[in-house]
């Protein structure tokens, strides 16, 4: 496991990864990763779409990860 932990954060360019189960939008900040690449140098995206029918810790991974969260209203849901 510790391994797959160094692999992980060399593959990501974290400083650290960890193997802990979390949850609420600071345990799925982990997932944050996927939105630290698209935010990587030269990358003009800032802004995350999100259905307002999404479970709150969607926009709030979002927010956390520095993206600016735009609700998407659903109609009819």
């Amino acid at each position: 496991m510790f391994d797959l932990q160094g692999a992980l954060a060399e593959i990501s360019g974290f400083a650290a990864v960890s193997l802990q189960p979390a949850a609420g939008a600071r345990g799925t900040g982990r997932d944050a990763g996927g939105a630290g690449l698209a935010r990587s140098p030269g990358s003009r995206r800032r802004k995350v779409l999100i259905p307002d029918t999404a479970h709150g810790t969607n926009p709030a991974t979002a927010a956390l990860a520095g993206f600016e969260v735009v609700p998407i209203a659903s109609e009819g849901c």
